[in-house]
């Protein structure tokens, strides 16, 4: 139900290009307004599909602009430092854009494609596991069950891993094949989906850091610490920003990706060492085996 949402924004968007070219030819409009349009249109589908839904558990109430009450100011000032976090985001977006710039024609659109297919199988299986075990990790922190929420991180965790390694293998070996089958056409030639398969295989050095951070990052906000981790993206930025200048000269967007990886990998560990000094034995010897295993 409600996961479904993101579905009806992808659609309307694509119905946005689809049309794009027809409303430029009969109504003299941009086709780039009407994909802004599909944008929008589709952000406020997602929102409405998530009503009747609401409605069903109850939980569906009239809106109150009390802007003093306490649950609204605890909320305020926990949500400042989550809006830093997706800050940092968009910076690390545009540093990388920037860094691809200075490679020449060519190498942005190599690595936008490159992301495109890391993000599948992230966005699929490691956000999905953290939405799910979300829930249950903010009971038992407000309840004070630290080894549940131990437990639940860990077999988050060994489900996470169990699923991107392989996936992992996959999208390295298959890099060359999958960007032919979907870029490869018109001015996209074979040389191109090559860098593109070039810049894939460095980005899965990192991906299985990256689902553990989107694993560990729930179990700070859940404790109701959503400081930590934008201060540790802080640290990881400018990791990411050092191995960049670094690897982007002699080796292009593959470096460029195995600086975010570096970046990723500082982060998951980093987040993994507070969360120990924080909770204690974190016992994820069973999750060492498990991910040797997958």
């Amino acid at each position: 139900g409600p996961a479904l949402a993101p579905v009806l924004l992808n659609v309307f968007v694509i119905t946005g290009a689809l049309l794009g070219p027809i409303v430029g030819q009969f109504w003299g409009i941009p086709p780039i307004y009407s994909m802004a349009c599909g944008v929008v249109v589709g952000g406020v589908a997602q929102t409405l599909l998530q009503f009747p839904f609401l409605r069903q558990k109850r939980i569906l109430v009239t809106p109150s602009f009390d802007l003093r009450h306490p649950g609204v100011k605890r909320v305020a000032l926990l949500m400042v430092p989550s809006i830093f976090g997706l800050a940092l985001y968009q910076l690390n977006v545009i540093i990388s854009r920037q860094f691809c710039s200075f490679l020449g024609e060519g190498p942005l659109s190599y690595f936008y494609y490159a992301q495109r297919l890391i993000e599948f199988p992230s966005g699929v299986f490691a956000v999905a596991i953290a939405t799910v075990a979300m829930p249950n990790l903010s009971r038992d922190a407000a309840r004070g069950k630290i080894e549940s929420v131990k437990e639940t991180y860990r077999y988050a965790l060994r489900l996470v891993f169990f699923v991107m390694l392989p996936a992992t293998a996959g999208l390295a070996g298959l890099a060359l094949p999958l960007t032919s089958v979907f870029f490869q056409r018109g001015v996209f030639d074979h040389d191109m989906a090559t860098q593109t398969a070039i810049t894939v295989v460095g980005f899965c050095f990192g991906l299985w850091a990256s689902a553990g951070v989107k694993q560990t990052v729930p179990v700070f906000f859940a404790l109701q610490d959503t400081k930590t981790p934008v201060k540790v993206s802080a640290v990881c930025l400018l990791v990411y920003l050092g191995a960049a200048f670094a690897m982007y000269r002699p080796w292009g967007t593959f470096g460029l990706a195995l600086a975010i990886c570096l970046s990723s990998t500082a982060n998951f560990l980093i987040l993994l060492w507070l969360l120990h000094r924080r909770l204690g034995d974190l016992q994820l010897k069973g999750v060492a085996i498990s991910a040797a295993k997958s």
